[in-house]
């Protein structure tokens, strides 16, 4: 049966449609989708960003860094498991696979915001550039959640892996 086109739903439609869009940066052939952190308490020293890198080009870039007026640096991290635990290390480069993804998220790749220069607070949002090393930089608004994305959320249902121990590296510092 077809149903006609409402207004209403036109308009929740496409409000839908300009939100995703907002939180989406497209340049040279590669996209940044949901970026997004976890709100955390104004005592916290380093925070996360996660999001998805999408490569619509056929050759490999590589995400090289970024930068943020939230951090004093922000450094590429991923949980690698080791001895049976969950340890975060800091990565030089994340290679993003031509025509494919990688998606940046809790028990995975992150963005560390080393060194907070403003409390993570749920609702706000900063400004994040990312560095590839053949495409142009990508600026992205990073959005704070109060809680971590579940399968009903719309910002793609990410989550931490359930009974993974996490732990850090000596050189990692407080995550938050």
């Amino acid at each position: 049966m077809v149903r006609p086109f409402s207004a209403r739903k036109g308009f929740a439609w496409t409000t839908a449609a300009c939100s995703l869009l907002s939180l989406t940066a497209f340049a040279d052939g590669l996209s940044i989708e949901t970026p997004w952190a976890l709100s955390l308490p104004a005592v916290s020293k380093n925070g996360a960003v996660y999001l998805i890198i999408r490569n619509h080009a056929s050759e490999t870039d590589d995400l090289i860094g970024g930068d943020t007026p939230m951090a004093q640096r922000v450094e590429l991290h991923r949980h690698i498991l080791q001895d049976g635990k969950v340890m975060m290390h800091r990565v030089e480069a994340v290679g993003i696979p031509g025509n494919g993804s990688v998606s940046f998220e809790p028990g995975g790749y992150h963005l560390m915001l080393m060194g907070l220069r403003h409390s993570l607070d749920a609702g706000y949002r900063f400004p994040l550039t990312l560095r590839f090393r053949r495409s142009a930089e990508l600026s992205v608004q990073v959005q704070v959640l109060d809680a971590l994305p579940g399968p009903h959320h719309d910002m793609d249902g990410h989550g931490n892996p359930s009974g993974v121990k996490q732990e850090q590296s000596p050189d990692h510092g407080d995550h938050g």
